[in-house]
């Protein structure tokens, strides 16, 4: 990952401990506050940093996003994303996935999966240019049917 060279530049670093309260701020924007509770946040932030990454998405030094990214040997479960929503639709989550597939890649993973919506239409184009590819449908309880995307890295 690359530092920061000039303003308005938009980057990606690992979490830090100053930035819990700031990702639930994002988490609640991009989820609503009944998938954004302080308890759910706090369980995949564990989970995230004992078995994976946290990524924080930034803009000027001010988070803008997140990325939670779960590891298990080389393969990862991307589990979570997030920007807040004066920042969406401006390719900000195409440009930072780009990074953290290089990210992950450096760091040894081959293979990222994640769950995608089928109504997710953003999402599905986002990770479809990104190189992901659509493994199969399933129907998950809360979800409906949902797409499970892979990319080998």
């Amino acid at each position: 990952m690359e530092e920061k060279t000039e303003k308005n530049e938009i980057s990606l670093r690992l979490f830090q401990s100053k930035d819990y309260f700031k990702i639930l701020e994002v988490e609640k924007d991009g989820f609503g506050a009944l998938l954004a509770n302080p308890i759910e946040i706090s369980f995949s932030l564990f989970l995230s940093l004992l078995f994976g990454f946290i990524h924080i998405v930034e803009l000027n030094d001010n988070i803008i996003g997140v990325v939670f990214t779960f590891k298990l040997s080389d393969v990862a479960y991307l589990c979570n994303a997030a920007v807040l929503t004066p920042f969406r639709n401006q390719h900000i989550a195409s440009n930072i996935g780009k990074e953290l597939l290089v990210d992950l890649k450096n760091r040894g993973l081959k293979l990222l999966t994640a769950l995608v919506q089928e109504n997710n239409i953003p999402s599905l184009k986002m990770t479809g240019n990104l190189g992901f590819r659509i493994r199969n449908y399933i129907n998950l309880p809360i979800l409906g049917r949902t797409a499970i995307i892979f990319k080998c890295l």
